[in-house]
């Protein structure tokens, strides 16, 4: 996955601690979940409370650094970000993701 290979130090510690960790590399679940929490743990820590109404408006209000990308929620509470298109191939019994582009929200 580009986005778990690049230089951004949020990146590389976040791959040297999972691989330390589990004994692999990340993949694009793990980076997703790992930025849901941390959303998450933000929204606690800004609305000091883990009451609904509190961390519902903290959530909504998130921008931030994600190993993932930009975590920013439009008025829909979604994150607009780009998706990395990869290709899959398999050969001598292992699969490769290979990195083809990335398209941006818009």
């Amino acid at each position: 996955m580009r986005s778990l290979t690049g230089s951004n130090p949020l990146v590389q510690t976040f791959v040297s601690t999972y691989r330390a960790r589990f004994t692999h590399e990340p993949d694009s679940i793990a980076a997703l979940a790992y930025d849901a929490v941390k959303v998450l743990a933000d929204g606690i820590t800004r609305a000091a409370s883990t009451e609904g109404p509190k961390l519902r408006e903290a959530i909504a209000a998130t921008d931030m650094a994600g190993v993932t990308g930009r975590l920013k929620m439009n008025a829909k509470r979604n994150v607009d970000k780009p998706a990395v298109i990869q290709e899959v191939t398999f050969a001598n019994g292992e699969v490769k993701f290979v990195y083809k582009t990335t398209v941006n929200p818009g």
